[in-house]
């Protein structure tokens, strides 16, 4: 265009308005192909998502994977209005849980057994050690924010559990309570090992199992007897035992 500037500056009108033609051109062709590719990948969702609903898979892993797609998808810049409100479509008709353990949004997690007693990561003054901050269940079942959690992943298959209070991450320790438990922490240096994983088991719309990336071991709420105080009840991962109803958790 310059060279043509130079030499022909008579025609400087056209060059431009032929210019803004082909970049116009150029960037219709572009949206089109984009928005091609969207709906392609809008048309994939939507049969993936009706294949987990009539072959009753829809409250299995593969709905944390598909919802993971849905989230990353959502996420791309320049997706046109219409084809983002069909995947938010999509987003809420997903379980509940799902979604809020996928967008990990702030939530309580309640054992179902013990009537709604919340997860929680106790304060400094009942920390185990200068590492590990003691995990309890809280008795009195008021919503404290020690008590709020968010999940986060990045295959939709392995799951860190944080304390948003503490910005500290659940997490199973070596140590045994005894030849059936096994300890659970948050760890207070903030940083993730391997045995802060858990897998995630979708029971219905807001109940969840959580077991151990690790060990393949259920977390639990401890029988009364074990009871820290009459606040407090301990928490464990099971070593021989299958999931009992104390190892049912809700989502709220």
């Amino acid at each position: 265009i310059q060279n043509n500037l130079k030499k022909c500056p008579g025609k400087l009108k056209f060059i431009f308005d032929e210019t803004f033609w082909l970049n116009n051109f150029l960037s219709t062709t572009v949206e089109c192909q984009f928005e091609a590719l969207f709906k392609n990948i809008l048309t994939e969702t939507v049969e993936l998502f009706n294949q987990l609903a009539k072959s009753g898979r829809f409250y299995s892993s593969e709905s944390f994977e598909l919802a993971l797609k849905i989230k990353k998808t959502m996420q791309i810049d320049g997706m046109p209005a219409k084809i983002l409100s069909s995947f938010q479509t999509l987003k809420n008709k997903l379980p509940e849980n799902v979604r809020k353990i996928i967008w990990s949004e702030p939530v309580y997690i309640l054992n179902k057994l013990y009537s709604g007693e919340n997860l929680y990561a106790a304060n400094n003054l009942l920390a185990f050690d200068s590492l590990r901050r003691t995990v309890f269940t809280w008795v009195p079942r008021t919503r404290i924010q020690e008590s709020v959690f968010r999940f986060s992943t990045n295959d939709g298959k392995h799951f860190l559990l944080e304390s948003v209070n503490f910005n500290e991450y659940l997490y199973v320790d070596e140590t045994t309570f005894n030849s059936d438990f096994r300890l659970v922490f948050t760890l207070r240096n903030k940083t993730v090992s391997k045995n802060c994983y858990w897998k995630v088991d979708i029971l219905n719309n807001n109940e969840i199992r959580l077991k151990s990336a690790v060990y393949n071991e259920y977390l639990f709420a401890g029988a009364s007897q074990y009871n820290f105080n009459i606040n407090r009840r301990y928490v464990y991962t099971y070593i021989r035992r299958s999931a009992n109803a104390d190892a049912v958790w809700m989502i709220e």
